[in-house]
């Protein structure tokens, strides 16, 4: 090989490095950029820490209580207890290492579709991707799960190619990984097997070490199920019965039926399960236009050069993305809501099919104003939920729970209605449906700290009038403000010392 053709070769390494250390350091800053910009920290990552404390501590029965696949708490106390960082920093840390992994993760899976074109298309793809920039303020355990699908999906494609043991094993080995943090990342196993099964080109030997360890798996499985009755067996039978269709039918009649008696005329009384069922439906194109409407534009733009051909790993993400999507109908009609999170995976498997059509695009003359424009509407949407000042009026959360905590008592002296205040005075967090919360004229302690409406804040203020005095309030402009009150000193009773 002579000089020339030296170079050439050694030009992709060098940008392939270069784009690595991009994508890394840019995840990295666009998640500090939105922690900063949020202003507290989400209620999941609140009980995680709470968990990871409870783990940490020994008291693993109470952890579990609270949550009951616990596994991302117990890896950040591992962690809490080897560096000397607070379990907050723990928890923001995993996340900005497991977001940055994940986006590379993304910028390796889209250059694999079209590696002759350059890979800071699949740079500026993955680090605008909207759904992705949505969560970086977050401690969640979907950035690590996320992560490990992301690898397993690319583990299987290497798989793919080569049939060797090692890599079915790696492969294994980051679906075991990702569902650990959560356990619905494993069903990527379903479409894969599918698609190895069915495929043409696998000999029997390189098809059953994909089902070696999934028959081993769900042997254990079913002893877990048959044999426990700890919470690792609910969560399984909990996953069980979501995709029970006896009990989603049952559920969607006797929803539709109350549906129905509040809402429908007397006449359409009869379609209450209809409206809910399309109603409910209707969600998921609403919420994938909104997170990936920029980049179907240049894919739309390619379709005048004729249709998309689903051949090759397309066919891989078509497989995944149809799965994903039976589990999000299925949530769905099961809970009758739909978190962004769990759309996530799907829009995660539809991407390549958009990056494809804007890689097709480029090879065609198209006005440079017309790029400019694509590129322009891309950033401002993926890059707007990562630097936006999400839900400032949240602010007076956490300046409630600091001043509590500098000013008065850490005892039962202090009563807190709200567990994200609770928080940041310092103690557990709390979930809103939990017995410690009371009428606040039903508490006597010497303190109050209440989150309340601001369309309630008088009626409170009156309940409260005759035993306490209002002493703090805290209102950054959202519809919930916090009330801090004391509780009077009657005549001849001594004021308590703080």
């Amino acid at each position: 090989m002579n000089m020339d053709e030296s170079a050439v070769a050694q030009r992709p390494a060098r940008s392939h490095g270069s784009a690595l250390i991009v994508t890394l350091l840019g995840s990295v800053m666009l998640s500090l950029v939105a922690i900063h910009y949020s202003p507290i920290l989400d209620r999941d990552g609140m009980l995680y820490i709470h968990v990871a404390e409870l783990i940490g501590d020994g008291r693993l029965d109470q952890a579990l209580a609270l949550f009951d696949w616990p596994f991302y708490s117990a890896f950040m106390a591992v962690l809490e207890a080897v560096l000397p960082v607070s379990m907050l920093h723990v928890a923001y840390g995993v996340s900005v290492v497991s977001a940055a992994l994940a986006s590379w993760m993304l910028v390796l899976l889209l250059h694999r579709l079209t590696p002759e074109k350059s890979i800071w298309w699949a740079v500026l793809t993955a680090l605008s991707f909207a759904a992705f920039n949505e969560y970086r303020p977050d401690a969640l355990r979907d950035w690590p799960a996320w992560f490990f699908m992301l690898l397993s999906i690319w583990l299987y494609l290497r798989y793919s190619r080569s049939r060797a043991w090692s890599w079915a094993i790696c492969f294994f080995l980051a679906v075991f990984m990702g569902a650990l943090f959560r356990l619905e990342t494993g069903i990527i196993l379903v479409p894969l097997f599918l698609l190895s099964l069915f495929e043409r080109g696998y000999r029997w030997r390189e098809r059953l070490r994909l089902f070696v360890v999934p028959i081993v798996i769900g042997v254990l499985g079913v002893g877990v199920l048959l044999g426990d009755s700890g919470g690792l067996s609910q969560r399984l039978w909990g996953y069980l019965n979501t995709i029970n269709p006896a009990l989603i039918h049952e559920g969607f009649l006797r929803s539709g039926e109350a549906l129905a008696d509040a809402v429908l005329n007397q006449y359409s009384k009869d379609y209450g399960a209809q409206v809910l069922l399309f109603g409910l439906l209707i969600l998921i194109p609403i919420k994938l236009l909104h997170y990936l409407l920029a980049m179907m534009l240049p894919a739309i733009l390619a379709r005048r050069y004729g249709p998309l051909r689903f051949d090759g790993e397309l066919r891989v993400y078509g497989a995944l993305a149809l799965t994903w999507l039976a589990v999000v109908v299925v949530f769905l009609w099961r809970h009758y809501y739909l978190s962004t999170r769990y759309l996530v995976p799907l829009m995660v498997c539809l991407l390549p099919f958009l990056y494809v059509g804007m890689m097709r695009l480029t090879e065609h003359r198209v006005r440079g104003w017309v790029w400019g424009m694509l590129i322009f509407l891309i950033l401002l949407q993926g890059l707007s939920g990562a630097i936006s000042t999400r839900g400032p009026e949240k602010l007076a959360i956490r300046q409630a729970g600091e001043w509590a905590r500098e000013n008065l008592p850490g005892d039962e002296r202090v009563y807190i209605n709200n567990g994200q205040v609770n928080f940041y005075f310092g103690r557990p967090y709390f979930r809103g449906h939990s017995d410690k919360i009371r009428p606040p004229e039903q508490v006597d302690s010497r303190w109050q700290v209440l989150m309340v409406d601001r369309d309630e804040e008088v009626t409170t203020r009156d309940k409260l009038e005759q035993r306490y005095r209002l002493i703090q309030r805290f209102d950054t402009g959202g519809s919930d403000l916090v009330l801090v009150f004391e509780k009077r000193v009657q005549y001849g009773e001594r004021r308590p010392s703080g």
